[in-house]
């Protein structure tokens, strides 16, 4: 038949096949769809011919099939060869169970304005791990404005339009997150000229 497609036969059917007494009005495609054609995509596969009868190999598969569905899981030491233990992890780990960081900046919202990005990072990791809010924006509800600069006219026109508005320094944030609260901005603020 087809080398092209690695098509081969079973030689056991081929066998009951050629017992058989096959119609010639039938075409060759409803041959092999009845002679049970072990199709492969690969390099043609051989099928050897046993001794044992169909009943007999029917009979060895339901055992083996038995067999393993008895058998017990084969145990390993190694994590390589056991997936579960890669995915499932098992107690606190070597530094202990992780602890809920305090969230003592609930009411702190600001924004930062900072001209180094690794710093204006930091600050913004801590606020938020502590459930601050950072905004992108100075908006009406920003309570504290974070910035490195020197006072600018237009921190004055912010603090006109919002009363509560503290500017303060970057050591501020730094400083809450050392002693793990909020502190009085009151010596971290930036001085107007």
């Amino acid at each position: 038949m087809g080398g092209d497609w690695g098509i081969t036969e079973n030689p056991k059917v081929k066998a009951k096949a050629s017992k058989k007494e096959v119609p010639e009005s039938d075409s060759e495609e409803d041959l092999i769809s009845e002679s049970n054609v072990d199709v492969s995509m690969g390099e043609a596969s051989s099928h050897a011919e046993d001794s044992e009868s169909d009943a007999t190999e029917e009979m060895d598969t339901e055992t083996i099939a038995k067999e393993m569905a008895s058998a017990k899981p084969i145990e390993s030491d190694s994590s390589e060869d056991n997936i579960s233990d890669a995915v499932v992890v098992k107690g606190p780990g070597k530094h202990g169970p992780l602890e809920k960081l305090p969230d003592f900046m609930g009411s702190v919202r600001c924004h930062i304005h900072v001209s180094e990005s690794k710093m204006a990072k930091k600050l913004r990791k801590y606020i938020i791990a502590y459930n601050g809010t950072v905004d992108k924006f100075l908006y009406t509800d920003t309570t504290y404005l974070v910035t490195d600069k020197d006072w600018h006219p237009s921190f004055s026109r912010a603090h006109d339009q919002m009363q509560s508005l503290q500017i303060v320094t970057p050591e501020w944030v730094l400083e809450c997150h050392k002693k793990q609260t909020v502190i009085d901005p009151f010596d971290y603020l930036v001085p107007d000229d």
